[in-house]
């Protein structure tokens, strides 16, 4: 699955287009958590659930702090998707500022109550950072924790809005 989320400074909204597959649709939940690698934390963000055919789309406004936080250290953040067969979490990835989007994904696998894996081997990338002009600011989550079910790529970008003059 693949899933867009994008922080928009100047409406202070986080949106969301993901699409999950390869766990039991429709699934119960998808969240930002707040936690390091391997440590599960509380839920910083809702985001509508994917429906039956592993789509959810959205835009929330969370409160300002968390969003500049998100921000500034992606790494303190995941991203969880919870599926009635694994409702800690069928899908998990954490959030990682890089200089161009690129793609990580995990090979599907059978979910483990085990410990974190090492991080799967980047793929080259798919959309250059187009830098000043749009005013983005990519990140990218690659799952390779616990319970893994699934490849699942995720592109996060900010944007800020910018002036002229």
């Amino acid at each position: 699955g693949t899933a867009t989320v994008t922080f928009k400074s100047d409406s202070g909204e986080v949106c969301w287009d993901m699409k999950a597959s390869n766990i039991i649709l429709p699934s119960v939940g998808a969240h930002i958590h707040e936690g390091a690698r391997g440590v599960a934390g509380p839920v910083a963000v809702p985001f509508s659930a994917p429906d039956a055919n592993g789509v959810a789309t959205g835009c929330i406004k969370p409160d300002a702090a968390l969003m500049t936080r998100i921000m500034q250290n992606p790494e303190n953040f995941y991203i969880n998707v919870h599926s009635t067969d694994f409702p800690a979490g069928a899908i998990r990835g954490q959030l990682t500022t890089l200089t161009d989007v690129e793609t990580v994904s995990a090979p599907a696998t059978t979910p483990a109550e085990s410990a974190p894996t090492a991080a799967p081997a980047a793929a080259p990338a798919m959309l250059p950072n187009t830098g000043a002009e749009s005013g983005r600011l990519n990140v990218l989550a690659g799952f390779a924790l616990v319970v893994v079910a699934v490849g699942f790529s995720l592109i996060i970008s900010a944007r800020r809005r910018t002036t002229s003059g």
